[in-house]
């Protein structure tokens, strides 16, 4: 026994090891020690394992979204929502008493008043959705690209090779606004549409139209899809959504007496050459002509093979993704490099998932395994370089030491430009003080300890940066100079020079700051008083019809039928 044991021992400890240094090249397990035979539990669970490739996109995509963090300017208008509502008992409104839902995601502000409710400050909330949307978008695709690739092919994920250290997409996993989980429900998209058993991928997707309004288009054509093609029943998905949606919409209409976000009413314009512009800007930075390029042959080639591609679902992907395109074209777009596009442009890359595999798969007979895993690293290493025209360089920090002499890239300040009326997030990186966010919000929460009830504002201020309203301007009502939050300048229809950023409003909201310091009564009626006494603008004169079907849903009592009644009221837009 004392002879055995130690060889025992021994055996086991081989084995062991032999489990370290078994990894999944592909879908074949790989083992050193090839002499131990593997069990076929083992091999289900080694095959099901992430290949090395997918690991590294996995650790280099945490690493740069560390480097990319930045807070969206925009992203302030939620904080002040959230905090209103959970630290001086407002209401969810951005201005006391006045019922405005001047942001786009109801998911989001849902997200961020649980975790503020702990007690967190922004900055850790935004930096930990960042970290876990983008490991469950980078598990969703290294699902899906196993799922439509070839048994016993080398790996190299073509999707993730050309997301996971994009610059636009590793950008907008942080932001501060719901740009996370739209690029999350991409994922969940092109993996449903592939597998629309999933009960977690019929959640997300049922809930995705609260990331934001547009999300229900692809939603309802996921939907169609499933009944048609695969003649699964989507009942239980559509209801769930049905609940889920029309349960905000009843809040909104109580709520606010409306139908739609205030952004909504102020993006509703056609601004298609700009929209073109902005499109362009995304395509050509990222490579996707070449994408496409690249890839039109390899399928051509494997439908002369007859290779089963699941081309329908593909093809379903990408109409999705044309689809929400068209209606970023239609609007121009945003004032910054990849928001809008983030969304469609994930998807349409989805929709080239485990084409590369099936093509080396038939043309290698998967001899030289470990060409793909390589080209998967370069192509990577290609898209990691790729930045916006509005920028110099990527971003990123490098320490040259080995250099003559030695070089600390980020002492060189990336340099920034608007180009086509285009920025990029490197604005808000270097102006928005990121390192004090966490600091001033102690200070913050100290302020709204000592606030006394009830709480009144000091003072009207036209503003647009939203960063300074959080941090300075939480005692003043303000009148945001864009119509973000406000319902007038929301349907004033007027030129917009950046997408939905129009700065032929500051005069009207400069007349509307007079008008509710003149005022010791805000509320309804205040316009047409105004209008009786000669004192108002021109502008306001001549839209008081309008204005007073806006004021009236403005400063709504929460009555459930005037509210229905007011949310069915669409007043004409306003023409200064």
């Amino acid at each position: 026994m004392s002879r055995i044991g130690p060889i025992a021992r021994q055996n086991r400890m081989r084995l062991i090891t032999a489990g370290m240094f078994t990894f999944s090249v592909g879908k074949r397990p790989f083992n050193l020690y090839d002499a131990i035979p593997l069990t076929d539990s083992r091999k289900k669970l080694i095959s099901s394992l992430p290949a090395g490739v997918e690991w590294f996109y996995l650790f280099g995509g945490l690493y740069l979204i560390s480097k990319y963090f930045w807070i969206l300017d925009d992203a302030f208008i939620y904080f002040r929502y959230v905090d209103n509502f959970l630290f001086l008992d407002l209401g969810l409104v951005f201005n006391q008493g006045e019922y405005v839902e001047g942001f786009s995601s109801p998911l989001w502000i849902i997200l961020l008043a649980l975790i503020r409710a702990t007690g967190a400050s922004y900055t850790f909330a935004v930096k930990g959705i960042a970290v876990i949307c983008f490991v469950l978008f980078w598990y969703m695709l290294v699902r899906l690209n196993k799922q439509i690739s070839p048994d016993k092919s080398p790996i190299i994920n073509l999707p993730l090779a050309c997301l996971s250290l994009n610059y636009g997409v590793l950008c907008y996993f942080s932001s501060g606004v719901e740009t996370p989980l739209i690029q999350l429900s991409a994922a969940a998209y092109a993996l449903y549409i592939i597998n629309p058993s999933s009960r977690i991928l019929q959640i997300l997707l049922a809930v995705s139209p609260l990331i934001r309004p547009e999300l229900a288009v692809p939603f309802v054509i996921a939907a169609a899809w499933t009944w048609i093609h695969h003649k699964k029943n989507p009942l239980k998905m559509v209801l769930l959504a049905m609940l889920v949606v029309g349960s905000w919409m009843m809040f909104r209409i109580y709520y606010y007496a409306d139908l739609f976000p205030n952004t909504f009413y102020l993006k509703d314009t056609i601004y298609i050459k700009q929209g073109l512009l902005y499109l362009q800007d995304t395509l050509k930075t990222y490579h996707f002509y070449f994408l496409i390029l690249a890839m039109t042959p390899m399928v051509a080639f494997l439908s002369f093979k007859r290779v089963e591609l699941q081309c329908s679902n593909r093809l379903i992907m990408l109409v999705i993704a044309c689809l929400v395109t068209a209606y970023v074209v239609k609007i121009g777009g945003d004032a910054r490099h990849f928001r809008y596009m983030a969304f469609p442009f994930c998807l349409s890359v989805c929709a080239f998932a485990g084409i590369v595999e099936a093509f080396y798969h038939i043309l290698c007979k998967n001899k030289i395994r470990f060409i793909l895993p390589l080209t998967g690293i370069l192509v990577s290493m290609v898209v990691f370089y790729a930045h916006p025209p509005q920028i110099s360089r990527v971003p990123v920090e490098f320490d040259l030491g080995w250099t003559f002499p030695p070089v600390r890239l980020e002492k060189i300040r990336v340099r920034y430009r608007i180009m086509n009326n285009i920025v990029d997030a490197t604005y808000n990186r270097q102006k928005i003080d990121l390192e004090a966010l966490s600091i001033k919000n102690d200070a913050v929460l100290k302020f709204y300890g000592e606030v006394k009830k009830p709480f009144k504002y000091r003072d009207v201020n036209r503003e647009t940066w939203c960063e300074k309203i959080y941090k300075k301007y939480m005692t003043r009502r303000i009148i945001h100079g864009f119509g973000l939050t406000d319902a007038i300048l929301g349907r004033t229809r007027v030129f917009s020079g950046m997408a939905g950023h129009k700065y032929s409003l500051f005069p009207l909201a400069d007349d509307l700051v007079s008008i509710h310091r003149s005022r010791e009564r805000i509320g309804r009626g205040m316009y047409r008083e105004i209008v009786e006494e000669k004192k108002a603008p021109e502008w306001i004169t001549r839209n008081l019809d309008s204005i007073e079907i806006i004021e009236k849903k403005i400063y709504n009592d929460h009555d459930l039928m005037e509210n229905m009644k007011l949310a069915f009221r669409f007043p004409d837009k306003i023409l200064p």
